[in-house]
């Protein structure tokens, strides 16, 4: 998933939703310091993760990723 950026998709997703970090957070067990960590590219997220943010969110990653070509 080279110049995909996870956090930009997650963060689009619960602006359109209307779903708060923190709800995000509690749903899906995801800690805000994780979050942080994937912003800040310190960590990649586990598939275990992605699959919590896909089923969350009723999205596939890596459609989402196809779909937008890095620039």
């Amino acid at each position: 998933m080279d110049g995909f950026d996870f956090v930009a998709l997650i963060e689009t997703e619960l602006t359109k939703r209307k779903i708060s970090k923190a709800e995000f957070y509690k749903a899906t067990g995801i800690s805000s310091a994780t979050f942080s960590q994937w912003r800040n590219r310190i960590y990649a997220p586990s598939n275990a993760a992605i699959k919590k943010v896909e089923d969350y969110l009723g999205i596939s990653v890596f459609f989402q990723a196809q779909e937008k070509p890095a620039l």
